[in-house]
């Protein structure tokens, strides 16, 4: 009761309250934004594959559905966009769009609700253990308390029970308040699994703070006044939370930076070698093309059948060498990516091992992961879309998407129509008529047949694993234990601590 209804206290409370509520709500608005951009992708990547004429125009859409768990665990979800259009001639490794689009947004998205724990729940919990012995040393209740006859290690659980207590109930509050306003807005549906995420992601906000609770207690335990406890758990949190997590990220993220040059010193070598091979195979090509290769304009006229026969033929042979090339030089070039990734991973590992010390970081991992919004989750996204590429690939070279039968809708039939334009544009091209040339292709390019569309049925389909409960604590065991090591660590520390404590001595 002394807790709760101290100045401190209520104050810290107000000021989380209030900053869960105005970043869940901005943040809503930002995820109802976000999965409707995430919706209208998926209508108009279904609206293309409905409409491909011929197998090698095939590019999959691959869209990653917003979490609602992110307005409370931002993480890195809404900074790296949300889609990719799959090609032969590439692997991602990069997602666009999704971004924030709102400035309010941007703001708040450093106040969810884990980033307030971290902040603000961390200084109340400091405010409320700084003095809890320290400061009965100095009122010498602790001396009065002691001359009874009442167990060293009852008194200690009684400050812990009673400060985790006092902590539990303001972050209750603001996980109902965040999620009472996430029910209560419109077009943001939740789930079984939602909740029992936000439950997990409740005791490790407890299991965090029970930690820095006992920290403080035991620092309490250890110094003479109040006054000390105080600065030296306010240096510890500067430290801690801020200044060490953000020196050993940049100094990693510079260290990366310099390491991963693999893709950008070599990149361009192995581009100018695809273009010198795709060159060859141009100029080695026996068939000579007509005519519909000069007005061809990025390859507008490949779909239409009065495309003469030999210039057919050409690009048929043409591209179903060149683009094998293309698809070599994709997996060479996704290698060099590849290897940075794995370069950069490393110095990741050791940023991760030293921070793993830190209270903090371990809460913020299990958050995030348990969200689905940390870097690990976004990491397996992309392996899992480079083995979908392999499957998307081989249905190419299943269809013989680069040969006459798919590549070209090529009739030897024409009509009459088409043969009376076929000799229209070879007169003009032959006698260099520079006018008529231009009125006929223009005439030509207006020319549209019936095409039937491509029935998909059988393309591969990328499905995302998503981890399930077990999968999820297996991964962020390790950190669920450090946080429990901490625990008890300073549990024991803080009862040997005040064990010894002789308050005959202090006086």
């Amino acid at each position: 009761m002394d807790n709760i209804l101290s100045f401190k206290f209520i104050a810290c409370v107000l000021v989380a309250v209030v900053l869960v509520s105005i970043s869940t709500i901005v943040l809503s608005n930002d995820y109802r934004d976000r999965l409707e951009d995430y919706n209208k992708g998926v209508a108009v990547a279904r609206e293309n594959l409905a409409k491909v004429p011929v197998y090698s125009y095939l590019e999959v859409g691959i869209f990653r559905k917003p979490s609602p768990l992110s307005i409370f665990v931002s993480g890195i979800e809404s900074k790296t966009g949300n889609h990719v259009y799959l090609t032969h001639r590439e692997i991602p490794t990069s997602l666009k769009g999704g971004l924030i689009k709102n400035e309010f947004a941007q703001i708040f998205s450093f106040f969810d609700l884990s980033s307030v724990i971290v902040i603000i729940f961390t200084i109340l919990t400091i405010l409320l253990s700084y003095d809890s012995i320290s400061g009965e040393k100095e009122d010498g209740v602790l001396s009065l308390i002691l001359s009874n006859s009442l167990p060293r290690y009852k008194l200690l659980l009684g400050k812990y029970i009673g400060g985790l207590v006092s902590i539990v109930v303001p972050l209750t509050i603001c996980f109902i308040t965040g999620i009472l306003i996430l029910l209560f807005s419109k077009e943001i549906e939740v789930n079984s699994d939602f909740f029992l995420s936000m439950f997990l992601f409740y005791l490790f906000a407890i299991l965090y703070l029970s930690s820095i609770l006992l920290i403080g207690i035991f620092v309490s335990s250890r110094t003479k006044s109040s006054f000390n406890s105080l600065i030296f758990l306010l240096a510890f949190y500067l430290v801690a939370i801020f200044l060490l997590p953000v020196s050993v990220r940049s100094y990693v993220e510079i260290t990366g930076a310099r390491e991963a040059k693999n893709y950008a010193n070599n990149v361009d070598n192995f581009k100018r070698e695809m273009s010198t091979k795709i060159s060859n195979v141009y100029s080695d090509i026996p068939v000579k093309r007509s005519w519909a290769a000069m007005i061809m304009r990025g390859y507008k006229f490949i779909l239409k059948r009065i495309n003469p026969e030999n210039t057919i033929e050409f690009y048929r042979r043409y591209f179903s060498q060149s683009q094998n090339i293309v698809k070599e030089y994709a997996l060479k070039i996704y290698d060099l990516k590849r290897i940075d990734f794995q370069n950069t991973e490393k110095i990741k590992k050791f940023q991760n091992m030293f921070l793993t010390f830190l209270p903090s970081f371990n809460f913020e991992r299990m958050a995030e992961f348990e969200a689905g919004t940390g870097q690990d989750y976004l990491n397996r996204f992309f392996q899992q879309l480079a083995l979908y590429w392999h499957q998307y690939v081989h249905y190419l070279d299943e269809k013989d998407a680069f040969s006459l039968k798919y590549f070209y809708p090529f009739s030897k039939e024409f009509t009459l129509e088409e043969q009376e334009l076929l000799i229209k544009l070879d007169t003009a091209f032959m006698e260099r008529d520079w006018e008529n040339r231009t009125k006929y292709s223009k005439e030509a390019e207006r020319y549209n047949q019936n095409i039937d569309y491509l029935d998909l049925e059988d393309l591969p389909v990328f499905n995302f694993y998503k981890q399930n409960f077990l999968d999820k604590i297996k991964v962020v065991i390790f950190n669920i234990l450090i946080i429990f090591f901490y625990n008890l660590v300073f549990f024991i520390l803080a009862y040997f601590s005040l064990a010894r404590y002789d308050p005959r001595v202090e006086a």
